[in-house]
């Protein structure tokens, strides 16, 4: 009996992980353009004014509704970034591949085959 609730519990485990990768996956193509207001991205400066950094783990903050949200750049896959920034008082994304493949502990574009 007690073998088969061990398997049981597994099993359910194992749907559970497989569910959300699968979720995460599917909503991970993000194609977003949204209306804000005081969008503000962290990762944009003189050599990046329109905040596309991908090797930077950037976060954009801004205001809907009255209230403070934020989107955090990430990788997509391995190999795939999700760059978050302002397009005026827009909030976009775009992906991008990164050629030494995304770091995903960073979230950002690896530097070099080594990192």
């Amino acid at each position: 009996m007690k073998k088969r609730g061990v398997v049981n519990l597994v099993f359910v485990f194992v749907v559970v992980v497989l569910v959300a990768i699968v979720f995460f996956s599917v909503t991970g193509e993000v194609t977003l353009k949204q209306d804000v207001i005081n969008c503000k991205d962290s990762d944009m400066d003189n050599k990046f004014p329109d905040g596309k950094n991908y090797d930077t783990r950037g976060l954009v903050t801004y205001e809907k509704n009255s209230e403070i949200l934020s989107y955090q750049d990430r990788c997509k896959n391995e190999t795939v970034a999700i760059e978050f920034y302002c397009n005026g008082d827009k909030v976009e994304s775009e992906e991008g591949v990164c050629e030494f493949g995304c770091n995903t502990v960073k979230a950002r574009c690896k530097s070099s085959l080594n990192e």
